[in-house]
């Protein structure tokens, strides 16, 4: 297994971290932000190149709308809700054709 590490702005903690797997050939990447897990998504190789699968998972600030009246005037306008946040789930096979 080999490990690498990416980072960002102070150099102090890793932003992401990809895993390296072998038999068989997979990497797994996690995205954090502070303790929480914002992404995490493997994928399996074949052949030791083409991607064959991946699934795994990611959060999304929920998109939120308000309206503002000021003065008689009406505003709507929508937010990402960064305390609010919600799963997806991200898994797909792919068929290589090779000729």
């Amino acid at each position: 297994m080999t490990n690498v590490k990416y980072y960002e702005a102070h150099f102090e903690t890793p932003v992401s971290e990809t895993n390296y797997y072998s038999n068989p050939f997979r990497t797994t990447t996690t995205r954090r932000n502070d303790t929480m897990i914002l992404y995490c998504k493997t994928k399996e190789y074949e052949k030791g190149f083409y991607v064959n699968k991946f699934y795994g998972y990611y959060y999304e600030a929920k998109l939120k709308t308000k309206v503002s009246v000021y003065q008689g005037d009406t505003l709507k306008y929508q937010y990402s809700d960064y305390s609010d946040m919600q799963r997806f789930e991200d898994t797909e096979t792919i068929k290589i054709l090779i000729t």
